[in-house]
């Protein structure tokens, strides 16, 4: 008799707590990112690739921070990494700002360049403003998610338009 109790009292706890994990509210977003770039101020076109994560507050609307990873290759890669917010204003839509560090190399300076001329060559470490947008499609587990960005980098201005699939957990 005390077995069976016991069963059940057991039983009634997992269905207990597998419907509250079961309603709890997905607040971690990953995905990958694959896109190209364009960069206004040489008129070049790189292939982009890079990681992003999100955590969402209980809010509404809802509301993340989040990182940004991501490269761009070009004849010298340009590697970037900010800190961004999340706003979720629709079901599927969000828009979000970052800030960071973009880390790229200028390559080796020639021979006969100035001193003055000298710290525009070599490795660069600036900071990077974002500002984008995307939209979330579900399938299955996975979420597809078309995005458009503008970055602003010193005096260059760079639009980035791409793909990201991810999963929330």
């Amino acid at each position: 008799m005390k077995i069976k109790i016991i069963f059940l009292i057991v039983v009634f706890m997992l269905k207990i707590s597998t419907n509250a994990f079961s309603q709890l509210d997905k607040r971690n977003d990953v995905a990958l990112n694959f896109g190209s770039t364009y960069i206004e101020s040489g008129s070049n076109i790189g292939l982009s690739g890079g990681l992003n994560y999100e955590y969402m507050f209980n809010t509404e609307p809802k509301i993340g921070i989040g990182v940004l990873g991501d490269a761009i290759l070009l004849d010298r890669p340009v590697v970037n990494g900010m800190l961004a917010v999340y706003i979720h204003p629709l079901k599927d839509f969000r828009a979000f700002f970052g800030t960071g560090i973009s880390y790229y190399n200028e390559g080796v300076a020639p021979l006969d360049v100035s001193l003055e001329e000298l710290d525009n060559y070599g490795t660069q470490i600036d900071f990077i403003n974002r500002i984008g947008i995307d939209y979330n499609i579900k399938v299955g587990i996975l979420n597809l998610k078309p995005n458009l960005s503008f970055n602003m980098l010193r005096d260059n201005y760079t639009l980035q338009f791409g793909f990201m699939v991810g999963m929330e957990f």
